[in-house]
């Protein structure tokens, strides 16, 4: 027993022996050959083993370059194993999974070091004794188990936040252990030893970051490929053609690699000059973006900036573009659900006009007929008022406005230049209650008629 409290500590002491009681126990609750070989048939499969086996020589090199100016040494073997297993890889499969933007990565480092910093740094190299030790392994895993339950429903926000502030809680009292034994013995758990065993883990972190972005673009490169191909209008060749254009252009921006690919379908594309146009427009979007030209109030609005109108409310929508129909471009947000019943209460946020201006502002709310969605019509009504106030700085809804949405009736009423507009559509057969308000810029053929 001497020598494995040399080589292991008693959080990795006390992590085998649950390890164990778990393997003894579960067997003879239940049967676990099928469920543990189709695990293990998944984990194996070519393209994993290519991944975490690409990802194990990455760390490799990174042991390497850190020993070449000693920050590593075999004695950091077992942690380097310990975080490639329990961090690195969880942090692979999250970046691979990520379907948004690559702030994505602001998000890798705020996970690492936010609530698991000092838990994973400081904790590494100091631990408690093994029957504490025995107490605490299960509560944080625990707690780890429900914050990544909670990360996947925005309904458990709160439940979220409450882990995050319980494992804050648990990282104070370990650093503040820490502190007091360190004064208490003078210093003497602080060595050249000990920072390396500290710091491995942040490194380790840093290094990884351009892997995790590269895995993140395959990902999605991978998406993207089997997207292209899903049409059948479209010829082979132009497919293949398709392929090698984006990937040279967007490989590394998957954001705009998504982009091109959807304009490839939607338009559609059909020769190597309609290629040309997306790249060249998917650029030009996100260049102007950047620095949105204003748009006169009575043509309407940036499309860029109306983006972001209820962007507060979780209702930002996608990148303004071609609808495929004539001349008209839009963006929609993704739907905010209101209930967890069925059918599903929505609210959905829609811009659409042409291509250097917004001129038609809509937000469609989805709900029930009967019994009578009075808190979902609040809710229209809050969108309403707040995409009113972001579009044109109306301080009020006007108060025909409010009652429209309020009994989910029909109306309109002139602010010029803009037109605000409640309409409803019933659909008795389905229990379905179609509310929409919309702000729009009338068009000039609809002022001469």
């Amino acid at each position: 027993m001497e020598w494995i409290s040399q080589f292991f500590s008693n959080r990795e002491i006390a992590t085998a022996i649950w390890f164990a009681l778990i393997a003894v126990y579960l067997p003879l609750k239940v049967d676990l050959k099928e469920p543990l070989f189709a695990a293990l048939k998944a984990l194996f499969q070519p393209k994993l083993s290519l991944l975490f086996g690409t990802y194990g020589i990455w760390i490799w090199l990174g042991a390497y370059l850190l020993s070449l100016v000693g920050l590593w040494t075999i004695f950091e073997l077992k942690g380097t194993i310990l975080w490639f297993l329990f961090s690195g890889a969880v942090l692979l499969g999250r970046a691979i999974q990520h379907d948004g933007d690559a702030s994505f990565f602001g998000n890798i480092l705020r996970d690492q070091f936010k609530v698991l910093a000092v838990f994973e740094f400081i904790v590494v190299a100091y631990s408690f004794s093994l029957w504490a030790e025995l107490l605490l392994v299960p509560i944080v895993t625990l707690l780890a188990m429900v914050q990544v339950v909670c990360e996947r429903d925005e309904k458990f926000a709160a439940v979220k936040r409450l882990v995050e502030w319980i494992l804050v809680g648990i990282v104070v009292v370990v650093v503040w252990h820490f502190i007091t034994t360190t004064i208490e013995t003078k210093g003497s758990l602080f060595s050249y030893q000990t920072l390396r065993e500290v710091s491995l883990p942040v490194l380790l972190s840093m290094f990884s970051l351009p892997i995790y972005y590269l895995m993140h673009c395959y990902a999605r490169w991978e998406n993207a490929a089997i997207r292209i191909g899903l049409k059948t209008f479209q010829s082979d060749e132009l497919k293949t053609e398709a392929r090698r254009a984006f990937f040279r252009n967007f490989f590394l921006r998957p954001v705009l690699l998504l982009r091109a690919v959807r304009q490839f379908q939607s338009l559609p594309a059909k020769t190597s000059s309609d290629l040309t146009d997306i790249i060249s427009e998917v650029r030009k979007y996100q260049r102007l973006k950047k620095s949105p030209p204003d748009v006169a109030a009575d043509r309407g609005w940036s499309p860029y900036k109306a983006e972001l109108f209820l962007a507060e409310l979780g209702l930002k929508t996608n990148d303004y573009h071609r609808s495929g129909f004539g001349e008209e471009w839009f963006a929609e947000s993704r739907y905010k659900f209101l209930t967890d019943g069925f059918p599903r209460q929505t609210l959905v946020y829609r811009i659409q006009g042409g291509e250097n201006a917004a001129d038609e502002l809509k937000i469609k709310a989805s709900f029930q007929i009967d019994p009578f969605p009075q808190t979902g019509l609040s809710s229209l009504k809050e969108a309403a008022f707040a995409l009113a106030r972001n579009a044109f700085s109306l301080e009020t809804l006007p108060e025909q406005i409010e009652l429209a949405i309020e009994s989910a009736s029909t109306d309109e009423q002139s602010l010029s230049p803009y037109v605000l507009s409640v309409e409803t559509r019933r659909f008795e057969e389905a229990n379905i209650l179609d509310v929409e308000f919309s702000i729009r810029v009338p068009t000039q053929k609809s002022q001469s008629e």
